[in-house]
């Protein structure tokens, strides 16, 4: 895992081979001693988020799969994404006003010869100060994960098959 560097942090994505056997590495991650870190298993799948007392909504998660390469050898793949239902329905509500945002602007070039033009031009201009505001809020909600990201990196690197 040292090889890995700081990929972690900086990348979402990583996979690295390690010498054991996927049932040990399997064992060894779910071995918990922190009480930081919730870590629940599903089939050669780990998902480790923040215990109930430090998340937060932009929380992220760092998911890992384990997949055998052999009887001695094993591939662990991992992620980190957001969990939450708040960080996706911010991106749901940025997508909405920018597709709203372009939705107005046809219909203000549709209705350019009729003179109808006030309240799909309004609405086309609400939709830009809303947009930016929502990219605003997911851009410091992402850099308010990021400690996260370094403490699931320390987490992976105390584990004494990762070393």
């Amino acid at each position: 895992m040292k090889t890995l560097g700081d990929q972690i942090a900086l990348d979402p994505q990583f996979a690295v081979e390690l010498p054991k056997n996927k049932n040990s590495v399997l064992s060894t991650l779910l071995r918990v001693n922190n009480p930081s870190y919730k870590i629940t298993r599903v089939d050669d799948r780990i998902f480790i988020a923040m215990s109930e007392k430090k998340e937060e909504w932009w929380s992220p998660q760092l998911q890992l799969e384990v997949n055998r390469i052999d009887e001695s050898r094993s591939m662990l793949s991992g992620w980190v994404a957001p969990r939450s239902l708040l960080w996706n329905t911010l991106l749901g509500l940025q997508l909405l006003a920018g597709f709203t945002f372009m939705g107005c602007a046809i219909w203000v070039y549709l209705n350019w010869t009729a003179g109808t033009v006030i309240l799909p031009l309004v609405l086309a201009i609400l939709m830009v100060p809303a947009w930016i505001t929502l990219y605003f809020v997911r851009r410091s909600g992402k850099s308010k994960g990021r400690p996260f990201i370094y403490g699931f990196y320390e987490f992976l690197n105390n584990r004494a098959l990762l070393n």
